[in-house]
């Protein structure tokens, strides 16, 4: 929002979870198939339910996303950049079985409606568009939540300092990821790893490190193209080996096998099999926004690990 100033509170929902002590693993928004598209400007709180922010056919991609199964980001380079006479958007598949990202360059948002998202189903990268690098997207939606402004923003002006012209040319503010509280949050494309409460002084050796394929598992929230349930079993299964990689781990398999109770099968280096028990219950009572007054329950995860 150019010309607003947006401050997180020391009550704000961000800080809250962070006095608290409110574990990230487990709260990655979870999908197989995305769809980043350049948007410039500013943003509505939800930019999915104003046709106005994107050219009128906000309400058909919704529904076309809510039937084949992917989720949309809005990017921009900054709220304040000039609009170009082209945009771009990026279909996104982060299943492990098969990731790929493709580029494509539009004249507005109405094209999109031509394109044939099924593609975004498959494994292999489909013949529209082109190769590209990695997308790494900040949150930095302030309409949604002040905590997103106030951070994300934090992290944007950093990145923008760092003198590499191959992360200037990938990194992108994005809106609303999903987890306010644990802004600032950023989402690793095409792989779906996202990371939450990442510091200004942090965030460039955890992009190094991340291109290099290792997960800094101090900010890990999760990978998206796994349950909730999955990614707590993932996060704790990593801190019990000591493994960063990020395909040192391979999800083998989830099963309910109780009220509550999910067991989580992994494949590790070597042909290891590794098991993680993982019982859901309701934690405490928080916000999920600055915005927001209703208070929900934070989900606990109690794990055991099964054999080794």
């Amino acid at each position: 929002m150019p010309g607003v100033t947006i401050s997180a509170r020391s009550d704000s929902c961000s800080a809250l979870a962070r006095s608290s002590g409110e574990p990230l693993y487990g709260t990655a928004p979870t999908s197989r198939a995305w769809l980043l598209m350049e948007q410039p400007g500013s943003w509505a709180a939800d930019p999915m339910a104003s046709g106005w922010s994107l050219g009128g056919v906000a309400e058909e991609l919704t529904a076309i996303s809510k039937r084949l199964g992917f989720r949309t980001l809005l990017l921009r380079r900054s709220a304040a950049r000039t609009p170009q006479d082209t945009r771009l958007c990026f279909l996104v598949r982060s299943a492990p079985s098969g990731t790929w990202i493709r580029h494509l360059e539009i004249q507005s948002p109405g094209e999109l409606l031509n394109l044939d998202f099924s593609v975004l189903a498959y494994d292999e990268p489909p013949d529209v568009g082109s190769e590209c690098q990695p997308v790494y997207c900040v949150c930095t939606h302030g309409r949604r939540d002040p905590c997103c402004a106030e951070y994300g923003r934090r992290l944007m002006r950093r990145l923008n300092e760092i003198d590499d012209p191959s992360i200037q040319e990938c990194v992108w503010e994005s809106s609303h990821q999903g987890g306010h509280r644990f802004a600032a949050n950023l989402a690793c494309f095409p792989h779906g790893v996202f990371y939450g409460r990442v510091k200004p002084e942090e965030v460039e050796e955890l992009l190094a490190a991340h291109a290099k394929g290792v997960i800094s598992l101090s900010h890990y929230r999760g990978r998206s193209a796994f349950s909730r349930a999955a990614q707590a079993a993932d996060h704790f299964l990593r801190s019990r080996l000591g493994v960063r990689g990020l395909d040192d781990l391979q999800l083998a398999g989830e099963e309910v096998v109780g009220s509550n109770v999910v067991e989580v099968a992994f494949a590790g280096m070597e042909g290891s099999r590794h098991r993680v028990e993982v019982r859901l219950s309701e934690g405490p009572l928080r916000r999920e926004s600055c915005n927001k007054d209703k208070l929900t329950p934070v989900t606990d995860y109690e794990m055991r690990y099964l054999n080794g």
